[in-house]
């Protein structure tokens, strides 16, 4: 059984998000594309956010460390079980190895 850990770091700048994968040698995810509405959220604002990213490995459980900064200021820091987050949705574990996801 192979657990990853997908880690990203977005930094919001303007209207666009610019993408910072902070995965270390560890991690068996990459992040390939980070995307956020609204594009620039004030503090306090709600917006969701979406994380494409290709395993090298199955994956079968993990933690998907996610942190946003706007301006120097940390927006986000959330760290979650990625197969309990995501069983109802559409991109439930486990992962296929090479396969493009988004969450």
């Amino acid at each position: 059984m192979m657990r990853a850990v997908l880690l990203a770091a977005v930094f919001l700048g303007g209207a666009r998000a610019d993408v910072k994968d902070c995965a270390t040698s560890a991690s068996k995810c990459t992040v390939k594309a980070i995307s956020m509405d609204p594009p620039n959220p004030q503090k306090g604002d709600d917006y969701d956010y979406k994380i494409n990213f290709v395993c090298d490995v199955d994956v079968t459980g993990g933690d998907l460390h996610f942190k946003a900064y706007k301006n120097g200021l940390k927006i986000v820091d959330k760290t979650k079980d990625l197969c309990e987050g995501l069983a109802d949705s559409q991109t439930p574990c486990p992962w296929t190895a090479g396969q493009e996801y988004d969450i």
